[in-house]
C-alpha cells in the first residue's frame, strides 16, 4: 500500500510538472507570435512624435493646396507664408490673389530666404534685378522642378552680378512649386523681379501691407 501511495503521489508530481510546462509552453508561444506581430510590450516600437505645425490659417484664406515644409525656426527670413502673422490686411491681400499668385508668393519666400543665407552681405548696391526662373515640369503630380535661372537686366557690378548669378542658381535648382494648372509642353518659366536690398522686394512690402505695389 505504501508503494502504491508514493507511486501516486509521483504521478501526480509528473502530471502537475507536466501541466505547467505545457502552460508555460503556450505563454511562450503566444508571447513569440506577440514579438512577430509587433504586440508585445517588450518589442513595441516607440510612438512617433506629433508632426511640427505652424500656427492654422485663417479658415477664410486657402494659401496652399498641400502641406509645405517644416518652417526652420533659424531663418532668418519667412520660407513661406506659414511663418508670417496674419494680419487683416495679410489676409485681404491673399483674398484677392488667384491661386496661382499665392503659390508664387510661397516659393518666392523660400527661394529669398535661402537667396539671402548664400548672399551674406556681399551685394551692397541698389538695384532691381529682372530674370527668368526655369522649371521642369510633372504635369501628372502638378508642380514644376526648378532647374537654372537666367537674368536679363541686374544693375549689379559685375562681381555682383556674379554672386547673385550663383546664390540664385543654388537657390533656385530642384526646389518645387506647385502648379494647380500645368503647361502640357514639360517646361514652365517665370519672370520675376529681385530686389536689393532685399528688405526693398515686393514680396516682403506686400507682407506688410497687404497690398503688391505694382497694384492700385
Amino acid at each position: 500500500m505504501r508503494t502504491m501511495r508514493t507511486v501516486g503521489l509521483i504521478l501526480v508530481a509528473v502530471v502537475g510538472v507536466g501541466g505547467l510546462w505545457t502552460l508555460r509552453a503556450r505563454e511562450s508561444a503566444a508571447r513569440s507570435r506577440e514579438v512577430f506581430s509587433g504586440r508585445a510590450e517588450t518589442e513595441a516600437a516607440p510612438a512617433p512624435a506629433p508632426a511640427v505645425r505652424s500656427r492654422p490659417l485663417p479658415p477664410t484664406v486657402k494659401v496652399l493646396d498641400a502641406p509645405p515644409a517644416i518652417p526652420n525656426a533659424t531663418a532668418a527670413r519667412p520660407q513661406s507664408l506659414l511663418d508670417v502673422p496674419f494680419t487683416p490686411e495679410l489676409v485681404r491681400g491673399l483674398q484677392e490673389m488667384t491661386r496661382d499668385e499665392r503659390l508664387w508668393l510661397d516659393y518666392k519666400l523660400g527661394f529669398l530666404s535661402k537667396l539671402e543665407s548664400c548672399v551674406q552681405g556681399r551685394i551692397q548696391s541698389h538695384a532691381s534685378i529682372q530674370l527668368w526662373a526655369h522649371f521642369n515640369v510633372d504635369a501628372a503630380k502638378q508642380e514644376a522642378t526648378g532647374t537654372d535661372v537666367e537674368l536679363t537686366d541686374s544693375g549689379l557690378t559685375t562681381d555682383e552680378e556674379a554672386v547673385f548669378t550663383e546664390c540664385a542658381e543654388s537657390a533656385h535648382a530642384g526646389t518645387m512649386l506647385r502648379l494647380p494648372h500645368p503647361p502640357d509642353e514639360g517646361e514652365y518659366h517665370v519672370n520675376t523681379v529681385i530686389a536689393f536690398p532685399l528688405d526693398d522686394d515686393a514680396a516682403y512690402s506686400f507682407l506688410k501691407t497687404g497690398t503688391w505695389p505694382t497694384r492700385s
